[in-house]
């Protein structure tokens, strides 16, 4: 099927995911977006298995969006019931909301399609 976004939901991430890229690129996936489990029976999200994705995807056309760390590490870092979301606490190299490259994907093919340029982009809160 044809689709200018192609993604993947790995929320809640509840263990290392690595070696998906083959299958991302076989699949057409261009997003990923990631992100920890929210409410009273939270499970923990390991903040390196975030690393490890952007560090994979990092060079290839794959853009990574974390939507939120998880209700348990909001409770350890801030006290708090949230999901985790807030971006300010988080460490710099997680404060990661990119977009894929839609534009590049609407081109191909038919090529009848013009988008004006949609850029990759990092959300700033």
């Amino acid at each position: 099927m044809r689709a200018p976004v192609r993604f993947i939901s790995l929320e809640p991430l509840l263990e290392p995911l690595t070696d998906l890229g083959e299958q991302l690129r076989e699949n057409g996936v261009n997003w990923v977006i990631v992100g920890g489990e929210s409410g009273t029976q939270a499970r923990r999200l390991e903040l390196d298995w975030i690393r490890d994705l952007i560090e994979e995807y990092k060079d290839q056309d794959v853009a990574i969006f974390v939507k939120q760390l998880g209700t348990r590490w909001e409770m350890e870092q801030a006290g708090t019931r949230g999901k985790g979301e807030e971006m300010e606490g988080w460490p710099e190299e997680l404060k990661l909301r990119r977009y894929p490259e839609a534009a590049d994907y609407l081109n191909k093919g038919a090529g009848r399609l013009k988008t004006g340029g949609l850029k990759r982009r990092a959300l700033s809160r």
